[in-house]
């Protein structure tokens, strides 16, 4: 998957994903600055908003054993956020290409 498509997630969607609190996740950030396992830095920012590439947040839950979710790394997807997709302009239709200027 390229950068463009990557899935990514907010300090909230972690928290949901690790099943837990906001706050926590936060904590975690800030405890783990110093260690071999830091928390994941943020892979892009949109108005401001901290994204996470999702893939890093499930490897880092993983080899840490934080949160309460056994099962993060496998769903991880249900509480990412959709890459953003380009516009699509729409198709014109046979009605819309047969009708008189």
């Amino acid at each position: 998957m390229n950068e463009a498509e990557a899935l990514r997630m907010t300090l909230s969607d972690v928290a949901a994903l690790a099943q837990v609190q906001r706050p926590v996740v936060s904590m975690w950030r800030k405890r783990s600055a110093g260690s071999i396992h830091p928390f994941p830095q943020p892979a892009a920012l949109d108005g401001g908003l901290e994204l996470f590439d999702a893939d890093h947040i499930a490897a880092w839950l993983t080899v840490t054993g934080r949160g309460n979710n056994p099962e993060a790394a496998n769903d991880v997807a249900a509480f990412a956020r959709m890459p953003a997709r380009l516009p699509v302009a729409p198709k014109e239709t046979h009605s819309t290409l047969s009708r008189p200027c």
